[in-house]
């Protein structure tokens, strides 16, 4: 009797299951050309092309997702490269930074024939030791540092202080990385967190380019990252494409599709 060259299991007539039908030689064509040469067979019954019938080690289903499953990896692991590459470009720029910020400006307007970029903006959390007070704006802030300055001198003072000014640098470096060389319509916010001492200091506006002045030049620094993320991409795309063509719902599709006998 004939048997099943991918299940091993028999063809036909039986007498305490159900009958097992073969796919048709037309079927047989397209199933073999969709999948990869390691699974191809000379024959696939009903059982093994049916996920709720075959044995796991048998189904057609498994088989080709063992197969996709080398290709998801490759793939996962291109494109872990592709965002740490996109994160490194960033540090790049970012680490050009201390040579041009002595010229680089920020503004509570907005001054005429600024080219406006987009909106930036840095948090800071400052551990101010102040007593726990209600604070949602720099007023409300302010009345805490003032409250208790007696107790607790100027140090939390001069903590906030700092820490606003390393939020003014953090915004004027997010600026940097896109290409501006100034923040325009500056606004700060400070607010207490859960009335443990500690201050979320919020700085946002505007980056901005001043054509009076020098821009961000990374023509450089952008052209090597550019290379590197073309070889990742030439890389990623047969996989992306496969992936693609060979999915498990094109898989059912096409199993939807064929003819037994």
């Amino acid at each position: 009797m004939e048997r099943c060259d991918n299940c091993n299991l028999k063809i036909g007539d039986s007498l305490f299951s159900k009958d097992n039908k073969i796919l048709s030689p037309e079927s047989l064509i397209i199933l073999n050309n969709f999948l990869d040469e390691k699974l191809n067979k000379k024959s696939f019954c009903q059982v093994c092309l049916n996920p709720s019938e075959a044995y796991f080690s048998e189904s057609l289903l498994e088989k080709h997702n063992e197969y996709l499953k080398e290709f998801k990896s490759s793939y996962n692991t291109l494109n872990k490269e592709v965002l740490e590459l996109n994160n490194t470009f960033i540090v790049a720029k970012s680490n050009q930074y201390d040579l041009f910020k002595t010229q680089f400006k920020i503004y509570s307007n907005t001054p005429v024939k600024f080219t406006l970029l987009e909106y930036v903006e840095s948090f800071i959390i400052v551990d101010s030791g102040m007593w726990s007070t209600s604070s949602d704006n720099l007023d409300a802030m302010w009345g805490a540092v003032h409250d208790s300055i007696a107790t607790i001198g100027v140090e939390s003072e001069n903590k906030l202080s700092k820490g606003f000014a390393d939020s003014k640098y953090l915004l004027k470096k997010a600026a940097f990385i896109i290409g501006g060389n100034c923040v325009v319509d500056i606004k700060h916010s400070f607010s207490e967190l859960a009335g443990n001492g500690k201050i979320l200091i919020h700085c946002q506006g505007t980056a901005a380019i001043d054509n009076n002045y020098d821009s961000p030049d990374f023509s450089e620094t952008t052209r090597f990252f550019k290379n590197c993320q073309k070889e990742l991409e030439v890389k990623l795309k047969p996989l992306s494409d496969l992936l693609k063509s060979k999915s498990m719902d094109k898989l059912k599709i096409t199993l939807e599709s064929l003819d037994f006998i």
